[in-house]
């Protein structure tokens, strides 16, 4: 899904940034960054090649929804990425009902773990 959101939303900017020495998706982050946590009403479900935990639904499809003529590009890709966290929280929450005790600690790795969107 990121690299769809990179690739198909961010192209111009990802070249830029690739001539610059600069992270792709650190890219993608800032542009995120512009627009309020929510993107002013803007869901994307992140189903863009079926989805496995917690759904397994091969099926299933991508979408956007709430988009209207005042969102732009930024708030799509902040809508992507906020759909994507959404679905890591889904199967965490998935996760804690299979378990003895609560959770204490989580580990995450990567860029997006860095990430304040």
């Amino acid at each position: 899904v990121l690299r769809w959101i990179r690739d198909e939303l961010a192209s111009s900017e990802v070249e830029t940034a690739k001539r610059l020495g600069i992270d792709p998706y650190d890219v993608l982050t800032k542009i995120a960054e512009r627009v309020r946590p929510g993107a002013d009403g803007l869901l994307f479900h992140p189903y863009l090649a079926g989805e496995r935990a917690p759904l397994w639904n091969p099926d299933v499809r991508g979408s956007f929804f709430g988009l209207t003529i005042s969102h732009k590009k930024e708030h799509m890709i902040r809508a992507a990425l906020e759909g994507v966290i959404y679905n890591l929280y889904t199967v965490f929450l998935a996760l804690t009902e299979c378990m003895d005790g609560p959770v204490t600690r989580i580990q995450a790795t990567g860029g997006f773990a860095r990430s304040d969107v």
